[in-house]
């Protein structure tokens, strides 16, 4: 079952561009993406569940941010020129004037 609403897998509304619902990180099972979880120490204490809601799809391009959990935080999808970025939410300078450069997590380059 699926952490909370919405319960089900991640889906697109192809008229909104809206994805909706849970994506699982495979690494977090001992094997094949299901069965048994790793033990708590192994994979932090994470169930591997990130929650799609407030990420979408426009003109074939992938954005927004993703919740991973405690563990895991904000994932933020920018695939613009086929790169999807992992980083934290950006945070407003004080005063409203603007968003500070943001350090990178990981960056997720396909081949």
């Amino acid at each position: 079952s699926y952490p909370e609403n919405p319960q089900k897998a991640a889906t697109i509304d192809f008229n909104s561009g809206n994805i909706n619902g849970w994506i699982r990180v495979c690494s977090v099972f001992q094997s094949n993406c299901k069965g048994t979880l790793k033990d708590d120490v192994e994979r932090g204490d994470w169930d591997g569940w990130i929650k799609m809601s407030g990420v979408n799809v426009r003109d074939n391009i992938v954005k927004g941010f993703a919740w991973g959990g405690d563990v895991l935080g904000w994932l933020y999808f920018d695939a613009t020129k086929g790169i999807s970025t992992i980083a934290p939410p950006p945070i407003p300078l004080p005063g409203g004037s603007g968003q500070p450069n943001q350090p990178k997590w990981m960056e997720i380059i396909p081949e």
